[in-house]
């Protein structure tokens, strides 16, 4: 068997070189992850996917709306701490909705690591006065219906503590699906 005796000087040696090459590995990867964040917020794509109508009861609807947040980087470190919408619904000929507009948010947060994508859906409750004008609506177009819808996404970041989150916008028209 043998007997290792290191003195007082030599096991200060090692553990001081272990704790250097720790903190050199740590202190590269945060600085090469922090250099990728300005490149890599610029890269973030949100889009709305679909909007649906659905029925919950006689009397009352729910408007969904599917969204995409997608991270096609690198970069480990965002959040998707709020979503917000505002629609109106629109055919041929006219309008609904308009004035004022649907508002939708979504305050669940979640995560939005590397290379991967997030699919909050944000729900509007149509009171019965709203839905039965939605359906009335529905019902007398004469062409498809499509909802026009502003999107607002708050990606969180490390700076969020101190300058807010950082939102980014898309507008787009989406055919309105029914069930």
């Amino acid at each position: 068997m043998m007997n290792l005796h290191f003195s007082r000087g030599v096991v200060l040696a090692i553990a001081f070189t272990i704790l250097s090459i720790g903190s050199t590995v740590y202190i590269f990867t945060s600085a090469s992850n922090y250099l990728a964040f300005y490149p890599a917020l610029n890269r973030i794509q949100i889009r709305i996917t679909s909007v649906a109508l659905t029925n919950t009861s006689e009397s009352q609807k729910i408007v969904s709306a599917q969204i995409s947040v997608n991270n096609p980087t690198d970069y480990q470190g965002f959040s998707v701490p709020a979503a917000m919408l505002f629609m109106y619904f629109y055919n041929n000929t006219s309008s609904i909705f308009r004035w004022p507009l649907l508002v939708g948010t979504e305050t669940q947060g979640v995560s939005l690591g590397p290379h991967t994508q997030a699919f909050p859906q944000i729900v509007v409750v149509l009171d019965p006065e709203n839905s039965s004008s939605m359906q009335s609506f529905i019902v007398e177009s004469s062409s498809p219906v499509y909802a026009n819808v502003t999107l607002s996404v708050q990606i969180g970041t490390f700076l969020s503590p101190v300058i807010g989150s950082v939102n980014l916008y898309d507008a787009e028209a989406v055919p309105l699906s029914t069930s």
